[in-house]
């Protein structure tokens, strides 16, 4: 990985990765790079949109007691006192 860092910058102002000595003694040619150019090994893992989904952290949906919201979810019911569970029970046999 290092050696992709170590792109060298000719007099043509073209970068080109500098030749390399293999272990077996051999040497490899210096190869051009083009502009933008991002090795296979510093490219990002691909991470699909559910995989996202489930590394962000999930929170669950919960009001402040005692406010109205602005949007109600449709089937709940904010309830604060016995009478009104009556009511919405009344409610709900019909």
């Amino acid at each position: 990985m290092s050696e992709y860092h170590n792109n060298v910058v000719s007099e043509n102002g073209e970068q080109f990765i500098p030749p390399s000595q293999r272990p077996d003694g051999t040497w490899r040619k210096a190869r051009r790079v083009k502009d933008g150019y991002v090795p296979q090994e510093e490219v990002p893992l691909y991470e699909s949109k559910g995989k996202q989904f489930l590394s962000k952290k999930q929170e669950s949906v919960t009001l402040p007691s005692g406010k109205i919201a602005q949007r109600p979810i449709p089937g709940l019911y904010i309830v604060q006192d016995d009478n009104e569970k009556k009511q919405i029970k009344k409610k709900n046999k019909k």
